[in-house]
């Protein structure tokens, strides 16, 4: 592009040493089609000066640098037929990786050599700059979600790094969230397993004595057992069971797409930051006994005792189970549990439970 000095310097030349385009052109090494229009160009505008325009714009529209129209430029390599076969590799990229074929895509610099194979000289630029256009993906939207009271909760895993009895341990913070309401529940734990999984279920639901209708997760590995096709996950056992045993439903979100539950990923770094900001230090008797860190989980976790999230909370499912003593195994009667509470093991049959203490005194037994 022809810089503001070297249009100067061919203006100067032309109007003010009277030198021709010829040997503007041949010092220059511009040409001379270049040095002409511009000539052209200035002579335009001084005769509009000449004829009462506006000088302001005109004098500027002179002192500015060359300006090139390239919009309406017609291609010469990166023709039709050229775009549709790099728009045919990009649509098999496509395919190998609907079929878990990712590894095997070919990049800009493969379709520039198969482009050169087929007899197609086109610059290795211009390849890349047609595969960004053809593949560029459309602005994804994001539509505000409004959640009902008790609808959805998230659940997700954070890292804190903690100074216990002179020791840094990384620790891992199990996270739910309520999506209506944002209110927020975290547990301490050293791993991330299944069994940490359930445990922080089980007591977060029996905090909230009641069971949201929806459960999101990423894909965690305690929660995904494997992937099925490109989009479909199947759940791990530990999950199913939950889910069966407290009726909620479940969904998982999409890959790399942490928005769809984002109210939990913000709450990772609140929780994080309130309870451990300040004070990140702990001896290992504190740590023991965990009231401090419950206390501290507590303080951030918000009052939630009250109002339409909670309201709208199902309350815990009623199982009939045959339990308590033996007498009312061989009656085959049952007694009401609430599925929040623990089911007793076989030690914990009596000969005859309350019930039927009283059932045999009132028969005069």
């Amino acid at each position: 592009m022809l810089s503001m000095a070297r249009k100067f310097d061919v203006l100067h030349s032309h109007f003010i040493e009277g030198k021709g385009v010829k040997t503007i052109a041949r010092e220059s090494g511009l040409s001379r089609t270049t040095v002409r229009n511009y000539v052209r160009e200035f002579a335009e505008q001084k005769q509009e000066i000449i004829a009462g325009g506006d000088k302001s714009e005109i004098l500027l529209a002179m002192s500015e640098a060359p300006r090139y129209h390239s919009a309406g430029r017609e291609r010469t390599a990166l023709t039709d037929p050229v775009v549709e076969m790099i728009r045919e590799c990009l649509n098999q990229n496509d395919r190998k990786k609907a079929l878990g074929q990712k590894k095997l895509c070919m990049k800009a610099t493969d379709i520039h050599e198969y482009l050169d194979e087929k007899g197609i000289h086109i610059s290795y630029p211009s390849v890349c700059t047609c595969v960004r256009e053809l593949s560029a993906a459309h602005k994804e939207a994001f539509i505000k979600q409004d959640y009902r009271p008790g609808e959805v909760c998230e659940f997700d895993w954070g890292e804190v790094r903690l100074t216990v009895a002179g020791r840094s341990i990384s620790y891992r913070m199990a996270v739910f969230t309520l999506a209506a309401s944002n209110i927020r529940w975290s547990a301490l734990y050293r791993t991330e397993d299944t069994q940490a999984f359930v445990d922080a279920h089980i007591r977060f639901l029996r905090w909230l004595e009641g069971v949201p209708y929806l459960m999101v997760y990423d894909n965690l590995r305690v929660a995904v057992a494997k992937f099925v096709g490109k989009n479909e996950k199947e759940a791990t056992v530990a999950l199913k069971q939950l889910s069966t045993y407290y009726g909620f439903a479940f969904r998982f979100c999409n890959i790399r797409k942490g928005n769809e539950k984002g109210h939990v990923e913000r709450s990772v770094e609140f929780v994080r930051r309130k309870a451990f900001a300040r004070v990140n230090t702990f001896d290992d008797g504190h740590l023991r006994n965990g009231d401090g860190l419950r206390q501290r989980f507590a303080h951030h976790a918000g009052v939630f005792r009250q109002g339409a999230e909670q309201d709208a909370l199902r309350r815990p499912r009623t199982h009939r189970r045959r339990i308590n003593c033996r007498a009312c195994r061989r009656r085959k009667r049952t007694h009401g549990l609430d599925h929040m509470g623990e089911s007793p093991g076989r030690q914990d049959y009596q000969e005859r439970c309350e019930y039927c203490e009283k059932l045999s005194h009132g028969n005069g037994a």
